[in-house]
């Protein structure tokens, strides 16, 4: 029972759009003292601004550039790495004596030096535990690539990396219905996979393996 498909081709680079982007940002920004917003967006790079909370309501805004990410695991990548480099360079004194030159000049509503340097060690730290979530969840990420996926999570696999329309969702839905109602053992649904998408997907073997239904 093989089955025809049109022509499908797995997405390529610099798919992700910038709604996909922003809901990614507020989820990876969720529970952190961190906001994203993108400034500008092209194929090749990203401009965003963090925007930070601090006890002293600092106006704390950090702009910078990234590569497009792909997905939602190169996009963590890359903030883990740029989060971390924002971190290693956080200098307490230099930041501090900053505000106090910025008070001297007249500048009104900055705190005492005591406050300053607290609000310096509190920007510090939330950079780190920032940094160290990302690096978690990137982790965690890896070690999900390795476990099994079953129906809904191989379906949505397919709809992230590929670009397909809704017939060709259809059809492959319908397989995989009647692979998981036909196949219980992991070795004769593989089987079944290989041969009723015949390779026109795409799908590399190693993919294949890690579909238990």
């Amino acid at each position: 029972m093989k089955r025809q498909f049109q022509t499908i081709k797995r997405k390529a680079v610099n798919i992700m759009n910038t709604d996909k982007l922003e809901q990614y940002l507020d989820e990876l920004s969720d529970g952190t003292d961190f906001s994203f917003g993108i400034s500008e967006a092209t194929d090749e790079t990203i401009e965003l601004y963090m925007q930070g909370d601090n006890p002293c309501c600092e106006d704390w805004c950090i702009e910078f550039t990234i590569d497009n990410p792909t997905t939602k695991k190169e996009l963590i990548e890359i903030l883990a790495d740029e989060i971390l480099e924002l971190y290693e360079g956080f200098d307490i004194e230099e930041e501090t004596y900053v505000m106090l030159e910025a008070k001297r000049n007249g500048v009104s509503g900055v705190p005492d030096v005591v406050a300053l340097v607290h609000n310096e060690e509190y920007k510090e730290n939330a950079l780190k535990e920032f940094a160290e979530k990302l690096r978690n969840l990137y982790n965690n990420l890896d070690k999900e690539e390795t476990d099994t996926m079953n129906k809904e999570q191989f379906f949505e696999y397919i709809h992230e990396n590929f670009n397909i329309d809704g017939a060709s969702q259809s059809l492959i839905l319908n397989i995989l219905d009647y692979i998981e109602a036909n196949y219980s053992e992991k070795n004769e649904q593989y089987n079944a996979l290989c041969s009723l998408l015949d390779g026109t997907i795409g799908l590399e073997d190693r993919e294949l393996k890690k579909v238990y239904m």
